[in-house]
């Protein structure tokens, strides 16, 4: 039963639509170059693991003519694992440019339906069903064109992946992974710490805690001395006699400190008593300094807006005449006057003008009518000469031709007297037009101007008061001087004001200083009266001849006891000390214990994971050592297995051995001349690819997988007397291997098969299969 068993294309590179069948045996695919003979190999590749090496998925959507961008493949296999017939279909298209996408994907298995929900997901299940993963198909199974040759100088892990030893090497990674857990324990290795906590941590210990344990033996001895030495000379009564002569002596110089901190605040502020000090306070008058303040104040205020009214009448001032480009007062009434007088010369000069042009009207009114009427005779009687006209139309009487032409005569010279006189007339008039114009636009200006200066003089007068712009200004810096000197006079009574209240806030604090410790005085001095009353009544219960008002009250009950009051309070102080030594002392035997405790199970967890360490090092090293003898027996057989193979492959008997190196699996020949091993890669090329051939299924044979061989133009280099002899080898070679897959040069190898694909390239570029 063959392995695989049928293909069909659609739109898949140069097929438009193909459908291939496969027999067990030697499968031959023939046709010429470029025909479309590998791209059946890449289609099988697709249609198993879902992809082609080397090639992006959108270069297998064929770019023929009147072709969608869509294609699928279908391939149909038998199961060397299980048996089952297995059905896969993958459909994707282009999606743009440079995208493509998977659209649809089904996996059959004895015609049921297997749900696969990604690529990755369908090729592990394949790679289940046909016995091999997608790498260990192509170095194993499927022999790509110009590839067959990498076998004899191959990558080590493909090699390791061949032969199976990459799942021991797994195996190697993950004891590496262990012992390096398993080493380190707190991010400190485990055998240092071991020997730390067995070498130094615990024999220091332990004689400390021996230490501590002898220490607190000999503290709650001198605990116990000390109190029987206290018990034997210790009352209820002498206990209270002390605490209360102590009370005495400490109420006494409460006292003595709060007189003395009164007489101190009344020397303080130079006063003999509480009742002067009060009359100081009462002396200090804020209220006369803060009415002088305010008069002060309601003055600066005055004189500041007097300031800023003659401020302001100055700056209007200077800023008309900056208007009018004079610095003074008396300069823009002399402006206003030069103005007055221009004014003057200006209307003068047109009165004079206007009689001047009055005379050239007359003259125009006189001289323009005589023209206009000789220059209506001499076209009347040039007329009448013309038309020889004897009569004259005005008074009827008869009028000659030499009459008429004397007339025309005298009437042109007229004329041309009388014209050049007009003509001057005129432009003498239009020239006292234009001078007329200026003066009257002149007269305007000026009388703008002057109107303008009034107005501004006006309003200086308004703003001056008849006073000068140099009184205004002496004026005002008067009146700056002056307000400055209220503003250090106000300043001085605000510090004046300032210290009187800060004197009197000291004064009242004093005050209070001194009024709570005239209180406190009084509360004191009760209290010792009634403790004196305390300690009498003590002194005569325990019999002891002394007043309670005595000064070295206490010194005295000591000399009546076997022990001094201050033997027995170092002793009390003595034994505290000792037991708080003594808390600390149990509480660092108790640390020290737990520590011990701690590092003896941390021992204790630490020689665990050694020896788990020892025992994966151990594991480790077999591992290693069963894929070394893995390696080598495997690799013995395989090159064994070759040598023989190639010997039926090849007339050529002149290889004596062949090896694979374990440490790289480059495969060398020793050829019968040689005393020395040749790497099999610097053998001619006809001979590496015999030996490439023989190694590929040497590998198939001595690892057992003999179901499925596919080969792309392995007769690449081989010279034509031995190629028809290695065809008919790996024809007997397929009787071993359930089936072989074989693309070869046209016409080759053609006798030997038992299933011949003929591929062909169609006129329109297409690829077809013909069986």
């Amino acid at each position: 039963m063959p392995v695989i068993e049928k293909l069909k294309l659609e739109n898949f590179e140069a097929y438009r639509q193909a459908e291939i069948f496969f027999t067990d045996g030697l499968n031959l695919i023939t046709g010429r170059n470029s025909s479309g003979k590998t791209t059946i190999l890449d289609a099988i590749f697709f249609a198993l693991y879902g992809e082609v090496p080397e090639v992006t998925k959108r270069l297998l959507v064929s770019r023929l003519p009147a072709t969608d961008k869509s294609m699928s493949v279908q391939i149909t296999f038998n199961s060397p694992i299980t048996g089952q017939k297995v059905q896969i279909f993958r459909q994707g298209k282009l999606t743009g440019p440079k995208t493509f996408k998977t659209e649809r994907r089904r996996l059959l298995i004895d015609n049921v339906e297997i749900p696969v929900s990604s690529d990755v997901e369908l090729k592990n299940k394949v790679s289940e069903l046909i016995g091999v993963g997608m790498k260990k198909f192509l170095n194993l199974v499927y022999t790509r064109q110009g590839e067959l040759t990498r076998i004899l100088r191959p990558n080590r892990d493909e090699m390791d992946n061949i032969l199976g030893i990459n799942i021991l090497k797994e195996l190697i990674a993950e004891f590496e992974i262990l012992e390096k857990e398993f080493t380190s324990y707190g991010g400190k290795d485990v055998e240092t710490e071991l020997a730390n906590i067995r070498q130094i941590i615990l024999p220091t210990l332990q004689p400390q805690l021996e230490r501590l344990t002898k220490q607190t033996t000999q503290l709650e001895q001198e605990i116990a001395e000390l109190e029987k030495k206290i018990l034997t000379v210790k009352s209820a009564e002498f206990l209270n006699l002390i605490q209360k002569i102590n009370e005495r002596d400490n109420l006494i110089n409460q006292l003595k400190q709060e007189e003395t901190k009164i007489q101190f605040l009344l020397n303080k502020y130079s006063v003999s008593s509480p009742e002067k000090l009060k009359e100081k306070i009462a002396q200090l008058n804020l209220e006369q300094v803060q009415k002088q303040i305010e008069e002060i104040n309601t003055k600066i205020e005055l004189l500041t807006q007097l300031q800023r009214e003659l401020q302001e009448r100055i700056t209007t001032i200077k800023t008309i005449l900056e208007k009018n480009q004079v610095s003074t007062i008396s300069q823009l009434i002399q402006k206003q006057n030069q103005l007055q007088e221009s004014l003057t010369k200006t209307n003068h000069e047109l009165e004079t003008l206007n009689r001047e042009m009055e005379q050239i009207q007359l003259a125009l009114t006189e001289l323009q009518p005589e023209l206009l009427k000789l220059k209506k005779d001499l076209t009347e009687h040039k007329a009448m000469l013309e038309n020889k006209v004897g009569t004259c139309p005005t008074c009827k009487q008869p009028i000659t031709a030499e009459l008429l032409a004397k007339l025309i005569k005298q009437e042109e010279e007229k004329i041309r007297e009388l014209e050049p006189k007009l003509q001057d007339l005129e432009a003498t008039q239009e020239q006292l037009n234009g001078k007329k114009e200026k003066l009257k636009q002149q007269q305007t200006n000026l009388t703008t101007t002057l109107a303008s200066i009034k107005e501004d003089l006006a309003k200086i007068a308004e703003l001056a008061k008849e006073a000068t712009l140099s009184d205004l200004e002496k004026n005002l810096l008067e009146i700056t001087q002056e307000l400055a000197s209220l503003q250090e006079e106000y300043k001085a009574k605000i510090e004046e004001r300032s210290a009187i209240e800060s004197e009197k806030e000291a004064l009242l604090t004093a005050n209070q200083e001194i009024e709570f410790a005239i209180n406190k005085t009084t509360q004191l001095q009760t209290a010792l009266f009634e403790t004196i009353a305390t300690i009498d009544t003590l002194l005569k219960k325990l019999t002891l001849p002394f007043k309670p008002e005595e000064k070295d009250l206490k010194s005295k009950v000591a000399e009546k006891l076997p022990f001094s009051p201050e033997e027995i309070e170092a002793a009390e102080e003595e034994i505290c000390k000792k037991k708080e030594t003594l808390e600390k002392v149990t509480d660092e035997i108790e640390k020290t214990r737990r520590k011990i405790e701690e590092y003896r199970q941390l021992e204790k967890k630490l020689a665990t994971r050694l020896k788990q360490t020892q025992t994966i090092r151990s594991l480790k090293k077999r591992v290693e050592e069963i894929i070394e003898e893995i390696r080598n027996v495997t690799l013995q057989n395989i090159a064994k297995e070759a040598l023989s193979i190639y010997n039926t492959l090849t007339d050529q008997q002149i290889y004596e051995k062949f090896e694979i190196d374990p440490e790289n699996y480059r495969v060398y020949v020793y050829p019968h001349a040689f005393r020395t091993r040749l790497p099999a890669t610097r053998t001619g090329g006809g001979h590496q690819t015999l030996i490439a051939l023989s190694i590929k299924l040497a590998l198939l044979r001595v690892l057992g997988y003999r179901n499925l061989l596919i080969l792309d133009e392995p007769t690449y280099g081989v010279d034509a007397e031995n190629i028809t002899q290695l065809l008919a080898r790996l024809a007997e070679a397929a009787q071993n291997i359930t089936q072989v897959i074989l693309v070869t040069h046209y016409g080759l190898g053609e006798e030997a098969a038992a299933n011949i694909i003929h591929v062909k390239k169609q006129p329109d570029g297409s690829s077809v299969t013909i069986q």
